[in-house]
């Protein structure tokens, strides 16, 4: 968490810092010191840089994500091309848990999605919600029953009793 403060705090309050990129941090941390590179890493400004790289591809559109780990290949410095090979590997190659930027990907398209939504809500034109047969059943009852009453066909004593009735029948 202290590590999530941080981000926002370096950053700015419109940053919103998600614990999967802290996870993406920490995962090229602990692989930066199982290739036993850590010293150089706390010694070397330009290797951190480096490596702070890596993760903020996170932060690139995801069209672009490919291009900015080619930028990365190039300019690998010496000792450090394992590193890379893993990230590679690790996030941006068809492996079955899904890589950080296409989760960010269906996010974007579920935000398009409830957009439209909104818009068309605006406007008055609310997509048609799916309605299990059961519900559009006992709705129709229940509209019914109104109606009989409304038109003097139920009384207010009976409307009570067939409600109940209606919602027992529907197994509610």
């Amino acid at each position: 968490m202290t590590a999530l403060n941080a981000i926002s705090n370096k950053l700015g309050p419109h940053v919103n810092a998600k614990e999967c990129f802290y996870n993406l941090t920490q995962s090229t941390w602990r692989n930066i010191q199982s290739l036993e590179l850590s010293n150089r890493y706390k010694e070397d400004d330009d290797i951190k840089h480096f490596c702070g790289m890596l993760d903020g591809l996170a932060f690139l559109p995801v069209d672009r994500v490919s291009d900015g780990m080619d930028y990365i290949k190039d300019n690998t410095p010496d000792g450090l091309e394992d590193l890379v090979d893993y990230f590679d590997a690790t996030y941006l190659v068809g492996y079955p848990q899904p890589a950080i930027w296409t989760a960010i990907e269906c996010i974007k398209k579920d935000t398009a999605i409830v957009s439209m939504h909104l818009t068309l809500d605006a406007r008055g034109q609310p997509l048609q919600k799916r309605v299990r047969r059961e519900t559009r059943d006992l709705q129709k009852r229940l509209r019914n029953l109104c109606v009989d009453f409304r038109d003097g066909r139920k009384t207010l004593e009976e409307m009570p009793g067939g409600i109940n009735k209606r919602y027992c029948q529907s197994g509610f």
